[in-house]
Order: structure tokens, then sequence, then C-alpha cells
């Protein structure tokens, strides 16, 4: 980018990451510590797109700005957990797990997790618009009609939905079936990298992060997980 492009706080900013210099120019390229944008990093095999993020975690770290890190591709995080002070979390049958689990957040108000469920569930299973309102009429009677052993897990909502959901939407014979069956499917998909046991949010909170998720079985099973974390993190953005 040019220099005129872009604000005066991007630019030779002593308080700020330093990207890296402008070509013509040399001047810093620099992103301000308050600055809630994202970052987009392409380049071809082997230019130095982990190595950039890489960089910009241990400058973070050194700035004493918590750092969470989520590996979707092997990119060797865990070699730089030393330097970061970084707990590592491995999504995989084999590792430390963090518990993912949107229904059952140590700390959260029944509120705030039953916010967080429903925003998780609209952004991971949701098609279209009238599957919306479905979801929120289906989470919103979870949390008022179960009861405390039944709240909590992805298992005990995929049995209240299987018994409570025909009763909140309009569809009849088997277009009801079609539109609950597919909604089911995703909601089971969601078990395979869901738990039932209370997530901690300290575990990432308190701490640095490098949170694996790599060794997953699917992408699809990636992007669940990715979609929690940025859910919570949103939720508890907004507590801030």
């Amino acid at each position: 980018p040019q220099p005129m492009m872009l604000g005066k706080e991007f630019i030779d900013n002593p308080e700020a990451i330093h990207l890296g210099n402008i070509p013509a120019t040399g001047r810093k390229l620099t992103i301000p510590l308050n600055s809630a944008h994202s970052c987009v990093i392409v380049g071809r095999p082997g230019y130095g797109k982990s190595y950039l993020l890489g960089s910009l975690v241990k400058t973070l770290s050194d700035m004493n700005q918590h750092v969470i890190v989520a590996d979707l591709i092997d990119s060797d995080f865990r070699s730089m957990a030393t330097q970061i002070n970084a707990a590592v979390f491995s999504q995989d049958r084999g590792g430390t797990s963090l518990d993912l689990n949107p229904f059952r957040v140590k700390g959260f108000s029944e509120q705030e997790t039953q916010k967080l469920s429903t925003d998780f569930l609209l952004s991971a299973i949701s098609m279209f618009a009238p599957q919306d309102t479905f979801l929120r009429d289906t989470v919103s009677a979870y949390y008022s009609e179960s009861t405390n052993e039944a709240k909590g897990s992805i298992s005990g909502f995929i049995r209240f939905f299987e018994k409570t959901f025909p009763k909140l939407n309009n569809y009849a014979g088997e277009l009801q079936s079609n539109h609950i069956g597919a909604l089911k499917s995703r909601l089971r998909k969601l078990q395979s990298c869901l738990s039932d046991r209370e997530f901690c949010p300290d575990m990432i909170l308190k701490n640095n992060a490098i949170i694996e998720l790599e060794k997953m079985d699917s992408r699809e099973d990636k992007a669940i997980s990715l979609l929690f974390l940025l859910n919570f993190l949103i939720q508890i953005k907004r507590r801030e």
C-alpha cells in the first residue's frame, strides 16, 4: 500500500507492531495495538508467510499482549511455545483437549451461555433464514424447559431437539421430516469435535495458548472448532 492510503497511526508508529518497510519509501508499516483489524497474509509456498506470523506472535508476546494461536495447517507454532510462555493444546484423540462445549462454560451465567450456544449453532449449522428462527426458539426452550441434568452438553441438546423441534415450526409431513433431518445430521456432526465436559476458559485466557487443530479428522471438524473459539472470544469481548 502507498503511504497516502493509510492513516498516520499505520506509518512509523513507535508504539505499534512493526510489520515491515514500505517499498520505495523505506518507511515502517505498523499496526496499532488497539486496532481491531483483520490481516490476510498471502504468498507462494516458501515465501515466508508462516515466518511472518511467527514473528508477529513473538512480537505481541514481547509487548505483553495476550496471544491465542489456532493452527489449522501444521505451521509448527508448538516449537515457539517456550519462547512465548504458551500452553499447547491438541484437538485430536491423542492430545490435551480444551473440551470445547458451548453449553457449559465455567464462569459464564446461564444467559451468557445461552447467547454463546445460540450464536455458535447459527454459525455452524443454519443454512437459511427460517432455520435461524427455529434454532433460536429451540435453544430458548432448551434453557427454559430442560432439567439441570439435561443441560450443559451437545448430546443433551440433541435429545431435546429431537423431542421438541417438531412443535416449534409450521412444516408438516415429508417437508418437516427433511427439514428436521438436515439439522439433526449437522447437530450430530458437532459431537465429533465438541465435548460434554465443562469448558474452562482460563486455560486460554490466563496465559498465551497454541491450539493445534491440524490433526483433527476432517476440515469440517477444524471449521467447527474454530467457529466455537471465535464465537467464544466475541462473547468475551462483549463482557469487557
